[in-house]
């Protein structure tokens, strides 16, 4: 079960970082924004693309916790 959660979070992050936030940045976007969500999509799709490659994530409860608290986070904010 924590794997899934760890999965469906990953997936929120990276559909939340392609499709909503990259797309619409401007010309005038700071440089740290851009670098940030970069790492955290980059983040996100090694979690949704490793089993593919045979890499079975096993979270700690923590890492869990924090990266459902913030796929929640963001969907939220994009209201």
């Amino acid at each position: 079960m924590l794997p899934a959660i760890y999965l469906i979070a990953a997936l929120a992050i990276l559909c939340h970082g392609l499709f909503h936030t990259i797309n619409h940045m401007g010309r005038h976007t700071e440089l740290p924004a851009r670098l940030g969500w970069l790492l955290l999509t980059t983040g996100a799709l090694d979690i949704v693309l490793a089993p593919l490659f045979g890499r079975i994530a096993s979270p700690s409860y923590g890492d869990a916790l924090l990266l459902a608290w913030l796929a929640w986070y963001l969907q939220g904010e994009r209201s």
